[in-house]
């Protein structure tokens, strides 16, 4: 693999959970881990995101969608791996898929705060 490997990329639906860290959720983010078999081994994905609009926290919008993220655990939404070389790098939750999946708009007004790759689940530290 050069120095200079081109990205590629492949969709994958995925299963995801919300991770309620209350630390987190204090200062309002939403963190979701998809999880499942990426090319043979059982990988966790943890994407956290914040609202974009201020009013969103105000009007009671952040709750709402985190009741209607919890409510849709463990459905599927739509992933793409990106890949240098062999080795996964990272990947882009889509939240067009997100908002069909947990019935919220709503979510496509989240804005991309980090992400990790991990071999175990954050709900394992969480909790």
């Amino acid at each position: 693999m050069g120095l200079f490997s081109k990205k590629t990329r492949k969709e994958i639906n995925l299963p995801f959970v919300l991770i309620e860290n209350a630390e987190e959720m204090e200062a309002g983010f939403v963190t979701l881990e998809m999880y499942g078999a990426i090319d043979g081994n059982m990988k966790y994905l943890n994407a956290s995101y914040t609202l974009k609009k201020q009013a969103m926290y105000e009007d009671g919008s952040y709750e709402e969608i985190l009741k209607h993220l919890k409510a849709a655990e463990n459905r599927n939404v739509r992933v793409e791996l990106i890949y240098k070389g062999e080795k996964l790098v990272n990947f882009v939750m889509d939240l067009n898929s997100l908002a069909l999946t947990c019935s919220d708009d709503r979510v496509t007004d989240m804005e991309y705060v980090g992400s990790g790759i991990n071999d175990k689940s954050e709900r394992e530290t969480v909790r």
